[in-house]
């Protein structure tokens, strides 16, 4: 309980942690640490509570355990498989992992982080208690879908900063090869604002038109859900998160969803005006347009990772429109915003490496091939920092 009291505080850092990390502090102390720290808290204002609250998504590309699920086809991800998939090799690839995340913000906890290609509940169990995450305090919510391989998607929360209420999974009404199930998760913030967020994996295009097809009947689903949730919330606040398989200009995006980028280029919108508010109904691609990009395939660089948010997140000032079927409502909406300084993908260097074919530089991957490379993902993150509205007067 006594990580509570690094969110509560401006001190950040991690030797904050003294009440997992220090033997003689014992559990009735902590509790009581817990409770004053809450009572404090709850006596403040948004002023003196964390400056922003943080969400952020990583492929993991094919985390696996080491053990066969029935039903599933996760051979190659065996001992005894084509990538020789040792309980070695899946715990550096959990810590691995653990340390993307943990580095991601260098001054807080990540808030929401959104996952996929996680298989089971294994993976997620020792990812968030036998990593650098163990001392963060991650809980987290995953689906179990129909897809042939066994993956999965996830979504890890700080419960100090995101207290959830409830999540589902959304199986996409789809008559071919069954795929990924969609993640909807339902919480309020540290600053009192409600969150739908979700969390998807969308049908790879490897298969030409019928793979497109696929993922555009998957996205008109995702649309409809979150339309029905915007209708009943008096302030939506949407977030979308994952793996499109397609870059912001395509059609699963810009026509299934309603995607379009929140910024242009940077030298033409730093800043958007004021007086000019987003579409509360409309979903807005975050980390589109920009230089550094998730994902490299053959030698070119996409973004196929998207962070999709509505119009509320982008409203700087507190006060916005509603969706066309409400009333709209000029005052407080929500308290937390994004902007383009700060979202974007993250590619710290440890996350890179040489590409000895195509020149460049390329995301550090667990495989080459069929060869062992030891690194992390063939994607790099995407993330969405969210910072304390200003109040319009």
């Amino acid at each position: 309980m006594c990580f509570f009291l690094r969110y509560c505080t401006h001190n950040f850092d991690i030797k904050s942690y003294f009440c997992a990390n220090n033997a003689f502090m014992k559990k009735p102390l902590c509790t009581l640490l817990f409770l004053i720290s809450a009572i404090i808290v709850s006596g403040q204002d948004l002023r003196t509570a964390p400056q922003y609250f943080t969400a952020m998504f990583y492929n993991c590309e094919n985390a696996f355990d080491t053990i066969h699920d029935e039903g599933k086809d996760d051979y190659e991800f065996l001992p005894s498989g084509t990538r020789h998939w040792s309980r070695y090799r899946f715990f550096q690839k959990l810590k691995g992992i653990g340390k993307v995340i943990a580095a991601a913000d260098e001054r807080r906890v990540v808030d929401l982080v959104g996952l996929c290609e996680v298989e089971n509940d294994t993976v997620l169990t020792y990812l968030t208690r036998n990593t650098s995450l163990a001392r963060l305090g991650y809980k987290y919510v995953m689906t179990e879908s129909d897809d042939p391989r066994g993956v999965d998607v996830a979504l890890l929360y700080s419960p100090f900063m995101f207290h959830l209420i409830g999540h589902e999974s959304i199986r996409p009404d789809y008559k071919g090869t069954p795929t990924r199930d969609i993640l909807h998760a339902t919480g309020v913030t540290f600053t009192n604002d409600t969150l739908d967020v979700y969390v998807v994996h969308l049908p790879s295009r490897q298969n030409g038109y019928e793979g497109e097809r696929k993922g555009m009947q998957v996205a008109q689903g995702l649309k409809q859900h979150i339309d029905s949730v915007m209708m009943v919330r008096s302030c939506p606040s949407v977030i979308v998160m994952g793996d499109f398989n397609a870059e912001i200009g395509e059609q699963v995006l810009k026509r299934s969803l309603g995607a379009v980028p929140a910024f242009g280029k940077k030298e033409q919108s730093r800043e958007r005006d004021a007086a000019t508010l987003y579409d509360a109904a409309k979903l807005y691609d975050v980390v589109a347009n920009r230089k550094v990009e998730s994902y490299k395939y053959h030698g070119k660089w996409s973004t196929i990772d998207h962070v999709l948010v509505s119009g509320n997140l982008l409203n700087k000032e507190t006060g916005g429109s509603l969706p066309s079927s409400s009333a709209s409502v000029q005052g407080k909406c929500t308290n937390i915003y994004t902007d383009m300084e700060n979202s974007g993908v993250y590619n710290h260097p440890f996350l890179l490496e040489n590409d000895a074919t195509y020149g460049g530089i390329k995301p550090f991957r667990t495989f080459v091939g069929w060869k062992y490379n030891k690194g992390f993902s063939d994607h790099l993150p995407v993330f969405a920092r969210f910072l304390l509205k200003t109040t319009s007067k």
